[in-house]
């Protein structure tokens, strides 16, 4: 991605001309299958996940929340300072990985933020994340942290806002995967569909109470049998789909 002219950050260095080191966003699951391809890597995991730092590899843990709500840890500014001091040198020679559990909200809020500190624009940051990452929800208290120590003057906060009034999930090109089979289409439809009646669900519910759901949407050929009067999946489709679940 080539960089133009436009309101960017004052205390990056000038950008013009110059081209954005390559990102990918994604989840913990997915990230196995790619970690070794890329030079740098960003995981903002929950404190539990089982993952250790490497020179390459930053991570700082945390729940995907915007405020305190026991048993749970939230965000702290000072993470993702760290990320900054960590993500100041990269270069356009650099492949960027970051992860959080699901790629759709802690981590695609880093990837606007660090594409920010290099030199884009709002507009530019979260156009250039959503190519990669389209079913994208950025944390608002990291936006809001990012703005802070960016020093971007309600800038992006303003743009966020702007966006959510904007945002349409788009199942087509779901994940970054261009899709024009009305199955795929039709099952992407279903779990985005899921996930806002779950959360609707929880509010009715104490936080120690809440429930949680997992899912992947994977296509392709698979074998189906009838045990005990129940239909069931085999095959590296079913695999591929349940290995991405377990993040």
């Amino acid at each position: 991605m080539t960089v133009l002219d436009g309101d960017r950050n004052p205390d990056c260095p000038p950008t013009e001309g110059k081209t954005m080191f390559e990102i990918r966003i994604c989840g913990i699951g997915e990230s196995v299958y790619f970690m070794n391809q890329y030079t740098k890597v960003i995981g903002i995991v929950n404190p539990d996940a089982n993952v250790t730092p490497t020179e390459k590899y930053h991570i700082e843990r945390c729940h995907d929340i915007r405020e305190e709500l026991s048993p749970w840890i939230k965000p702290q500014k000072e993470q993702f300072q760290r990320i900054l001091e960590f993500s100041k040198d990269f270069t356009s020679d650099d492949k960027v990985l970051v992860h959080c559990s699901a790629g759709i909200s802690r981590s695609t809020a880093v990837g606007i933020m660090i594409s920010i500190q290099h030199g884009l624009t709002e507009d530019e940051a979260f156009k250039k994340v959503y190519a990669v990452r389209p079913h994208m929800y950025p944390n608002s208290l990291i936006l809001e942290y990012a703005d802070e120590l960016l020093g971007r003057d309600g800038k992006l906060l303003e743009y966020f806002i702007d966006w959510c009034k904007n945002k349409k999930a788009d199942p087509v090109n779901f994940a970054g995967q261009k899709n024009t089979n009305s199955v795929g289409i039709d099952a992407m439809k279903a779990a985005l569909k899921l996930q806002k009646e779950l959360r609707t669900f929880n509010l009715t519910r104490a936080p120690t109470d809440q429930f949680q759901l997992k899912m992947s949407v994977h296509l392709g050929p698979c074998i189906i049998v009838t045990l005990n009067n129940q239909l069931d999946y085999f095959g590296c489709t079913l695999n591929t789909a349940s290995a991405s679940m377990n993040c």
